[in-house]
Order: structure tokens, then C-alpha cells, then sequence
């Protein structure tokens, strides 16, 4: 048996029988747990957060997801905070995931912030820094429509740390047409025409985009967003019977 499945047991058994509403807190709860007791574990903190406080410390980031994924579904308020180094210090407290866990429309917020402080300064001619600073920049963004792609254009149907596929949002999950397959295909790639992940032909020397060029893609990511949140919207008015 498990030694951390039964101090984690004997814990919540003994917190059943306590008879109080005093916060609780866990430092990766989950850390040697194989996935079937992860996902038991997650169900219970999420079931004690609807009377008590509940703060829990992790690594484990598909734990996190799930956790995050009941307690949206059960709509119990909550908060998620991550920490971070910040110079030679460690446990600055951010608001939030950090980027590789963000959605869509929040990875979108964090690439307008940049793409405006890059247009205060952009050069007519951009030095090496500037240039793997535009490049890294397109790379994020070609990581946020890949993101966009999971999280808006299959509805959330298949996400990647989940080990279930959410079949209910099917009906939601729109057609498109040719311009939107066009659009997600030009925007795509345009971004890996930049990236570092490709070895560019060093003949044509080519420039990397302006920062007015990366803040128009941005906006075409976020209209693409919208155009389709809109498909969406009309198709649920259709079907309840209303005007699309």
C-alpha cells in the first residue's frame, strides 16, 4: 500500500470526523499517487472546498487541471496563483498560470502587452537582439493558435492533460469555412516562417516582421476568435428556436 495514499487517507478520515471548518492546506498531496487515487483525491479537496478554505501547493500540473476542471464544474470560487524566480530570489506570487498553461484569450492579453512596448521602440533597421526578440514573440504566437485551436475550435473536446475526451461539447464545435481554415493556415504560417525553430535560407537575408506587422497578426487571431465565438452563439440561438 501506498505510504502517501494512507497518510493522505487517514488525514481526510480523520478531518471528516473532526467536527470543524477550519482551513486545510497540501503540499503536493499527489506527488506518488498513480493516476486512479490523483483523480480520487482531487474529487475530495474539491468536495471540503465547498465549506472550508483550501489551499493546495503542487508541481503537478495535470493534477492542477483536474482539480481546476471540477471546481468549474462544481462553480466553487477559487483562486490560482503560481510562483516564480525574480533575479536570484524564488516565491514571487503571480496571479494566474504561467504561460505554457494559460488559455487563449489570456496568452492573447500577454502578447498585445509586449507588442506595444516592442512598437515604442521598433527600429527601422533591428539589431540581432531586437530580431530574436520579434522571433520569440512569434513563436508565443503561433503557440496561442495552436492553443486556440484545443480550446475554442474543438470547444475543449480533447485537452491534452486530460485522459477523457469531453463528448458533450461536440455539439457546440462549429463548421467553418473556407476563410477560416485559410486564415488559421496564413496566420500559422506566418509565424513559422519566423520562428527559431527553422533554419531560414540565410541567401534571402529577410527581415523579420515590424512590430505594427505582429501587432495586425495579433489582431487577426483575436477577430478569428471572435468570428468564431460568433458561429457558436448564432448556433445555439438556432437551435433554441431564436433568429441566428
Amino acid at each position: 500500500m501506498n505510504p502517501q495514499a494512507i497518510a493522505v487517507g487517514a488525514f481526510l478520515a480523520e478531518l471528516a470526523t473532526g467536527g470543524h471548518s477550519g482551513g486545510i492546506v497540501f503540499d503536493d498531496p499527489v506527488s506518488s499517487l498513480d493516476h486512479i487515487r490523483r483523480q480520487h483525491v482531487a474529487r475530495r479537496l474539491v468536495k471540503e472546498a465547498a465549506k472550508r478554505q483550501v489551499i493546495v501547493f503542487t508541481h503537478d500540473t495535470t493534477f492542477l487541471g483536474e482539480l481546476n476542471d471540477l471546481l468549474e464544474q462544481h462553480g466553487t470560487e477559487h483562486a490560482i496563483h503560481h510562483l516564480s524566480w525574480e533575479g536570484a530570489h524564488s516565491g514571487k506570487v503571480n496571479a494566474g498560470l504561467p504561460w505554457h498553461h494559460q488559455t487563449f484569450k489570456e496568452r492573447i492579453d500577454k502578447l498585445e502587452q509586449a507588442q506595444k512596448k516592442l512598437e515604442k521602440s521598433w527600429p527601422p533597421y533591428p539589431d540581432e537582439q531586437q530580431s530574436a526578440a520579434m522571433r520569440t514573440q512569434y513563436s508565443m504566437l503561433r503557440a496561442t493558435i495552436e492553443r486556440l485551436i484545443q480550446d475554442l475550435v474543438f470547444n475543449g473536446v480533447v485537452v491534452r492533460y486530460r485522459d477523457w475526451i469531453k463528448v458533450g461539447n461536440l455539439g457546440e464545435v462549429v463548421s467553418f469555412d473556407d476563410t477560416d481554415c485559410k486564415e488559421i493556415e496564413r496566420l500559422h504560417k506566418a509565424c513559422c516562417d519566423v520562428t527559431e525553430a527553422h533554419d531560414p535560407s540565410s541567401g534571402k537575408n529577410a527581415p523579420v516582421p515590424t512590430a505594427q506587422q505582429l501587432g495586425a497578426d495579433i489582431a487577426a487571431l483575436a477577430a478569428l476568435a471572435q468570428s468564431i465565438r460568433s458561429k457558436r452563439e448564432a448556433k445555439k440561438k438556432a437551435a433554441k428556436g431564436g433568429t441566428p
